[in-house]
């Protein structure tokens, strides 16, 4: 019978493509299995990942520690370096066999150049950057009274769509959230009518958890030749350009468009001060980057990277004036909790400030802050004022 992306009755089970570089899991498919071990959860289907390499088999173990339950391997020498015709060839014929009613991407180079192709080939909708995903409808309904401003009434409604004028229940369709309009809102997306749902996802958004399975390691037969691929690899070269680890920072000092009236002297200190905190810099706003001050892979938020960081320093993050574009997008690159430290005035606080376990609001920006004030003392006022805060704590 010929594949029918329309026939959603047919699908079942939760894919995750599990990208790997050189033999050597990339830690953006654990972010991914782990989310995807909650919606099978929450679809009452099995979570399975499909990878492909040469030789790959003693990596796919790795994935049963984060939750899946089988993972697909389809191994060859055509396989072992990255090549869209190769992989997208391999991918659009498992699902066309084994129907996946979800299929999940990372969104980094690999997954952005393989996710629309597959999607365009299975005839089926892909939701690119998403940034949150659901299923269960409670649990999307509670997402949205966190992160959203839609009325309780509106929220509680939820629940159908009309499709082709008639009501369709959305229970078992994937709700991917992403940033729309330059980051300003966020659009929560679904695929109704096609399967699989396809969906790229950030690094960094999705928390990786164990969850340990006993992995089923499947071989299923396929047929790839070099006459199928159109390009080859004939070296790979790693670029000299040393790359700033944003996900796995623990401190981050940012600068934002308050260092404009003297940017070079604003970034050498943010510079000073993240080399004394063993930090990275980056920028609070995109401006920042798209006025060339600083390159794009240092950007954090929604239009940018997301952070963990357990401390952050804010130079200049200067808020927008009019309240319905205060800087959410920027906020939303935060994940989980830490400590967050700003300069900037108490009454404007901007949403980055909310996400914070504790924040630290001089009076000052960055346009006032007098440049002979040296990363140094920075650094020994922040390590002063945590150790003042553990000797509080511990005496209370």
């Amino acid at each position: 019978m010929a594949f029918n992306s329309a026939d959603t009755a047919a699908f079942k089970n939760v894919w995750v493509f599990c990208e790997q570089r050189q033999g050597v899991m990339m830690p953006t498919t654990f972010e991914l299995i782990s989310e995807g071990r909650k919606l099978a959860n929450e679809l009452g289907v099995e979570l399975c990942g499909i990878l492909l390499g040469d030789n790959v088999d003693g990596i796919a173990a790795e994935l049963g520690e984060y939750g899946a339950d089988k993972v697909y391997v389809y191994n060859s020498p055509l396989l072992k370096d990255f090549t869209t015709g190769a992989y997208t060839k391999v991918i659009v014929e498992a699902v066309e066999e084994l129907k996946p009613e979800v299929l999940l991407f990372g969104a980094s180079n690999i997954g952005r150049d393989l996710a629309p192709r597959c999607a365009a080939r299975l005839h089926t909708g892909l939701c690119a950057d998403c940034t949150h995903l659901d299923i269960d409808m409670p649990n999307y309904k509670g997402f949205l009274r966190e992160a959203s401003t839609l009325p309780e009434e509106r929220i509680e409604k939820l629940g159908t769509v009309m499709i082709n004028r008639e009501p369709h229940d959305v229970s078992r369709d994937l709700k991917m959230t992403r940033p729309a309009f330059g980051g300003h809102l966020m659009a929560s997306i679904i695929c109704p009518r096609f399967r699989p749902a396809m969906a790229t996802v950030r690094p960094g958004v999705m928390k990786k958890r164990e969850c340990k399975k006993n992995v089923e390691i499947l071989h299923p037969a396929f047929a790839l030749e070099a006459a199928d691929i159109h390009t080859e690899v004939t070296e790979t070269v790693k670029a000299a350009k040393k790359l700033v680890d944003l996900i796995g920072a623990d401190f981050i000092v940012s600068v934002g468009r308050g260092i404009s009236k003297d940017v070079e002297g604003g970034i050498k200190l943010a510079e000073e001060l993240a080399e004394v905190l063993g930090g990275v810099v980056v920028p609070p706003a995109r401006a920042c980057v798209d006025a060339g001050w600083i390159s794009a892979d240092h950007q954090v938020g929604q239009t940018g990277k997301t952070v963990h960081p357990k401390v952050y320093i804010a130079l200049g993050d200067l808020p927008r004036r009019h309240p319905a574009t205060r800087p959410t997008c920027h906020a939303k690159g935060f994940q989980g909790k830490g400590v967050h430290h700003r300069r900037q005035q108490e009454r404007h606080r901007s949403p980055s400030s909310t996400v914070a376990e504790k924040a630290c609001v001089p009076g000052s920006t960055i346009h006032n802050l007098p440049f002979e004030v040296t990363a140094d003392m920075v650094a020994d006022a922040l390590l002063a004022a945590d150790a003042m805060g553990r000797a509080y704590r511990k005496a209370n």
